[in-house]
């Protein structure tokens, strides 16, 4: 693997060991062959920088995921970056500079994954995220911040389990149920993806039993003019059915309003028929033309009456 920004060269320390080695065998030294020893005595003792760094990392490794930032950790980033850098500047291909990096990145992740779950500072998508570097880096499972991560992520994935069968399912919703469900959610380190899909049910719902219930209630006043009108009625029953997700406790009461406004409406035209015909019999007379317009007219008000609702004291009075 090539480090990051190191020009890349095919040769190894033991490469440049192994010329050194013809190169004894000469009867004869050059200026050349001494660059070569000193290049050789400066990637060993780079190298012997990194394997230093490397056998430390277990324990700073560990006292990162236990969230301690002090001076030993500072210096052993020094020490680190120190390593790294005499690596880079020899100019020699080194296994040891990856996994320099990767103990850089492993601290930087152990340190930002600490803070965020101290300031619960995460989201499904960075989870997820965070997951996968701590995978590619190699990083213990066994560690607290990677135990947590995956607590939290057995827990997001069983809650978008429960709303998705809900969301997904056909049946009827249970408030309760959903209530329930989005408080958990709420109460969660990370919110789920699916929260504001199953939010978004439950405001469906408690809209219609709202609007149900207003509309229900404004059928019983007194005065004509505050009573719903029969397109308003009629959208909110078509509203209730196209949700087919929850039935309101008044839709019951809804559909009954309806079916008498049908009712009433049918028995005004079954009276008003016979009258507006055009071909009326010849020897009707006018007088009994009004006569019937006026009969029908009482019993249409008779039936308005009596499906809304009386005054107390006129009722008595009656």
């Amino acid at each position: 693997r090539h480090h990051r920004d190191v020009p890349w060269c095919p040769f190894t320390t033991q490469d440049l060991s192994a010329l050194l080695r013809i190169g004894e065998q000469l009867y004869f030294s050059s200026p050349e062959f001494e660059a070569l020893i000193e290049w050789e005595l400066v990637a060993l003792d780079a190298e012997r920088q990194a394997q230093a760094a490397a056998e430390q990392a277990p324990s700073a490794i560990q006292r990162q995921a236990a969230g301690i930032s002090d001076e030993q950790q500072a210096s052993y980033r020094r020490q680190v970056a120190v390593a790294d850098g005499a690596l880079r500047s020899v100019g020699l291909f080194f296994p040891q500079m990856a996994e320099m990096e990767r103990i850089e990145r492993s601290l930087n992740w152990l340190a930002d994954v600490c803070e965020r779950l101290q300031q619960r500072a995460l989201t499904s998508d960075l989870l997820v995220r965070l997951m996968e570097q701590a995978a590619r880096l190699d990083i213990d499972e066994r560690l607290e911040p990677c135990v947590q991560l995956a607590a939290i992520k057995r827990d997001v994935d069983e809650w978008s389990q429960a709303a998705s069968d809900i969301i997904d399912s056909r049946q009827p919703i249970d408030l309760r149920e959903v209530a329930k469900l989005l408080e958990k959610g709420r109460n969660m380190d990370v919110v789920p993806v699916s929260y504001q899909t199953l939010r978004g049910l439950q405001q469906t719902a408690l809209d219609l039993q709202a609007r149900t219930d207003k509309l229900v209630e404004r059928t019983e006043v007194q005065e004509l003019v505050q009573r719903p009108n029969y397109e308003e009625t009629v959208a909110l029953a078509s509203a209730c059915t196209a949700f087919g997700r929850f039935e309101p406790s008044n839709f019951a009461r809804l559909r009954a309003a309806l079916a008498k406004s049908d009712e009433w409406g049918a028995e005004v035209m079954s009276m008003f028929v016979p009258v507006l015909e055009p071909a009326m019999p010849p020897q009707v007379q006018l007088d009994v033309q009004l006569e019937a317009v006026q009969y029908r007219l009482r019993r249409a008000l008779g039936l308005a009456a009596i499906d809304g609702p009386q005054p107390e004291a006129q009722g008595n009075a009656d």
